[in-house]
């Protein structure tokens, strides 16, 4: 099967509400899923853009070990409060990250963990504040149905703010 993406010239605003915002703009409101690199936006979406400045990148369920991305919003609840809390610890990232892979169809190895700190936006009075870890390493996929769910959909929390975007060996990691 083949996925569409976008490409797009959008460079962060530095905040992750507006970034949605102007990505939501671009696709007529559809659902999306994206990744803001250093000077473009990858973005996968049920929907076309409103404008012509998007380039379409075409993506593949990979059929070899594969170098892959992967920029996640990594949290776990609180058993007391049940609010999501940031996972800092480079264990437990990687726990994570093996829960996913059973759920998705996919396994990995030689992995790196880049903890990148917390990305905020603001929607009217309300701060938001997202744990930020960037996963590095390869894939191999072993149930491609599940994988496909992935690609589309995403892994982990906050996807509508540019977390959860697998991308694998052609997506310009």
């Amino acid at each position: 099967m083949t996925i569409k993406m976008y490409r797009i010239d959008y460079i962060s605003t530095g905040d992750v509400y507006a970034d949605h915002q102007h990505i939501k703009r671009i696709f007529n409101d559809c659902n999306c899923l994206y990744r803001l690199k250093e000077n473009h936006t990858l973005v996968i979406t049920d929907g076309a853009p409103n404008n012509s400045s998007c380039s379409v990148q075409t993506t593949t369920i990979p059929e070899d070990r594969v170098p892959f991305s992967l920029l996640a919003n990594v949290a776990k609840r609180s058993r007391s409060s049940k609010k999501r809390i940031p996972i800092t610890d480079p264990v437990e990232a990687l726990g994570w990250l093996n829960r996913k892979e059973e759920e998705g169809g996919f396994k990995t190895d030689s992995v790196s963990i880049d903890f990148r700190g917390i990305a905020k936006g603001r929607k009217k009075n309300h701060y938001m504040t997202f744990n930020s870890i960037l996963y590095k390493g390869y894939l191999e996929v072993i149930d491609k149905k599940l994988f496909q769910e992935v690609l589309i959909k995403g892994l982990g929390f906050a996807k509508a703010f540019g977390f959860g975007l697998l991308l694998c060996k052609n997506e310009s990691i």
